[in-house]
């Protein structure tokens, strides 16, 4: 995390993607988006990851920009210069989207997270 993070607090994860030319077909498919994560402090061990739902619905319209529900991930205890790791995916349990080729399948366009801030930096390299 950033030197601007501030310590201790949840951070926010959504996913921005669209089915491309495959909106009008789809209709309300449903997108199982998931995300795998693990947080770690400087100098901890990454524990075992953690697994949150982005899935999201189509709204039947073609190169429609959507964006998933936002999820909460615990912050606590974190600090600046903590690391995230991730994996993206798509989970086949309770996905509905028909298309099954490269070219039909949602695309993702940015992925980010969202942190409260409270100062501009640090003031020493490793501590705020």
């Amino acid at each position: 995390m950033p030197h601007t993070y501030k310590e201790g607090t949840d951070i926010l994860a959504h996913l921005h993607w669209t089915p491309a030319d495959r909106g009008n077909e789809e209709g309300t498919a449903v997108v199982a988006w998931k995300l795998d994560y693990s947080w770690a402090n400087r100098d901890a061990v990454f524990a075992a990851s953690a697994t949150v739902d982005l899935s999201d619905a189509c709204q039947s319209t073609d190169d429609d920009h959507l964006k998933t529900p936002t999820v909460a991930i615990t912050g606590s205890g974190k600090e600046i210069s903590s690391m995230i790791v991730c994996r993206l995916w798509r989970d086949s349990a309770g996905d509905t989207w028909t298309g099954t080729t490269d070219a039909q399948s949602p695309a993702i366009l940015e992925f980010d997270f969202h942190f409260e801030i409270d100062t501009v930096g640090s003031r020493t390299e490793l501590t705020k």
